[in-house]
């Protein structure tokens, strides 16, 4: 059910101007990234939750992995020669996402400094107002209505969850629009909040992870839930 994404101070330059996040969206071969860091197990996201959430739609809104469109996006945004960044993160994991965004940015002339940091100390710097880039994770973006809220409402800026600080008037209305109305009539407001992340490029997302289980031989029963919850009380071993 989680969702791994790379997030931008939207604060300071040069990640305030959209043109440049596009063009890094447009710089960034994600499945490369899924082969190398996870090992192909996991698939693509293009869109503001995984695949177990309510009205997904994974190609409402693709960039695709274009380096030519990514440094013309850079020109016209006025860093035709590109910039340097630092990117904060706090696993391994997410250390080897960094340096595959090193290699495949630095073709339009971006140069990512990454910094590791333990989990408390990261979690506090990304959740104020100096930090450029950022590598994290949601494991509630099966719940188009939590992670509306929590990563794209101008009201939840910091360590609520919305840690580019992206503010809209119109993603709050459509935000808020979305908690007042019944499940049964959310889909419209769900699928263009989906478009309007996209276009506005408020992170982005790179993919969920396959929930992959090993167990011993003749060990059976095992229920796998889809949120990666393993029942074991169902569990038995045939001899």
């Amino acid at each position: 059910s989680s969702m791994t994404y790379v997030g931008w101070n939207m604060t300071k330059a040069p990640f305030d101007n959209v043109k440049v996040r596009k063009a890094l969206a447009h710089a960034t071969n994600k499945q490369d990234i899924i082969d190398v860091v996870i090992e192909g197990k996991g698939i693509e996201i293009n869109t503001a939750w995984s695949a177990l959430g309510d009205y997904f739609d994974n190609e409402i809104f693709e960039y695709e992995y274009d380096i030519e469109k990514a440094k013309a996006m850079m020109a016209e945004a006025g860093y035709p020669d590109g910039f340097k960044a630092n990117i904060a993160l706090n696993s391994d994991e997410r250390s080897r996402v960094a340096q595959m965004l090193q290699t495949q940015w630095a073709p339009i002339g971006v140069e990512l400094e990454i910094t590791l940091m333990e989990w408390g100390a990261y979690l506090e710097h990304i959740s104020g107002k100096d930090h450029d880039l950022f590598v994290l994770g949601w494991s509630m973006s099966y719940d188009p209505a939590s992670t509306a809220l929590a990563l794209f409402h101008t009201e939840s800026g910091g360590a609520t969850g919305n840690r580019g600080w992206y503010s809209n008037p119109v993603m709050d209305e459509l935000i808020d629009k979305g908690a007042q109305t019944i499940k049964g009539d959310r889909e419209p407001i769900y699928r263009d909040i989906q478009k309007l992340v996209m276009e506005d490029m408020v992170f982005m997302p790179l993919y969920s992870k396959q929930c992959i289980v090993a167990m011993a031989k003749g060990l059976e029963g095992i229920r796998i839930n889809p949120t990666g919850s393993h029942y074991y009380c169902y569990a038995y071993v045939n001899e």
